[in-house]
């Protein structure tokens, strides 16, 4: 009985020790779909000729994950599906209601097994840039991983520059830290925590004048790896924006932007 007792600690041991020591990287089954969540709620306080306008987004998305192929070099060619939206904007103007025309929207991409997107499609989501900017964020549910092994304690530091059709450019600096081993949605996890800054820089077009959008802000939270299905389980977030939109052609147009944005990610079914 005693030797029966040692050799259950061991193995116990043993399935720790190699879910805190491992490569994280994803994989997906041909046959499966992966449906995922996210709430989301945004706090926009901006300043214009003198009146400081609040405007209030909150809202559920709900998509579906698939792997089209392997491609010959191991990448994955993915591609996402919005089954339903459902977003509310509160403004002085009044209350919009959104989304109903991404429902069924397809977007694809390609990524490395370590999460590194390395070719996406044009996004066409609608004429509301509010809307294209959500859809542009659905390939985020699968972050950039380290390529060796990880475990408890372990950090490590992404910096990355994007820059989107229309001209505007992101900046962040994330540091990431493996925080522990714990349970997350009825998963098995590594709990990774992580904080970091972002800046913003480029124009955009609205109404039909050209505007300069310069900010920046911090970004913190938690996501959580299933390493027994290599998946993101969950993903917590916080992003804080500090921004300034001005126009080149009337340098009294100032804008003072403060955003506050969490989101949250769930895998619902696989």
């Amino acid at each position: 009985m005693k030797y029966a007792v040692s050799l259950i600690t061991i193995l116990i041991l043993t399935t720790l020790a190699s879910a805190q020591e491992l490569v994280p990287v994803y994989h997906f089954d041909k046959d499966k779909s992966y449906r995922y969540i996210t709430d989301f709620k945004s706090d926009i306080n901006q300043e214009m000729q003198g009146q400081t306008m609040n405007i209030t987004s909150e809202g559920t998305l709900s998509y579906v994950v698939k792997l089209e192929e392997v491609l010959p070099n191991n990448n994955y060619r993915m591609n996402i599906t919005v089954e339903n939206a459902v977003v509310t904007v509160e403004s002085p103007q009044g209350t919009q209601n959104l989304g109903k025309d991404l429902a069924g929207l397809k977007m694809g991409f390609v990524m490395k097994p370590n999460g590194a997107i390395v070719e996406r499609d044009s996004i066409k989501a609608s004429g509301n840039p509010f809307m294209a900017q959500i859809v542009k964020g659905l390939e985020q549910v699968f972050p950039e991983m380290p390529s060796e092994k990880i475990s408890e304690g372990y950090e490590w530091t992404e910096e990355k520059i994007d820059t989107a059709e229309g001209g505007m450019t992101t900046s962040r600096k994330i540091e990431y830290s493996v925080t522990g081993v714990v349970e997350n949605n009825g998963r098995k996890c590594l709990e990774i925590s992580f904080k970091g800054e972002m800046e913003v820089n480029g124009t955009v077009t609205q109404g039909g004048m050209d505007l300069t959008v310069n900010g920046d802000g911090e970004v913190s939270g938690k996501m959580y790896y299933d390493y027994e299905n290599n998946i993101i389980s969950a993903f917590d977030m916080e992003t804080v924006m500090d921004q300034l939109i001005q126009s080149p052609s009337n340098p009294q147009l100032r804008i003072p932007m403060l955003s506050n944005t969490t989101l949250k990610m769930e895998l619902t079914t696989e």
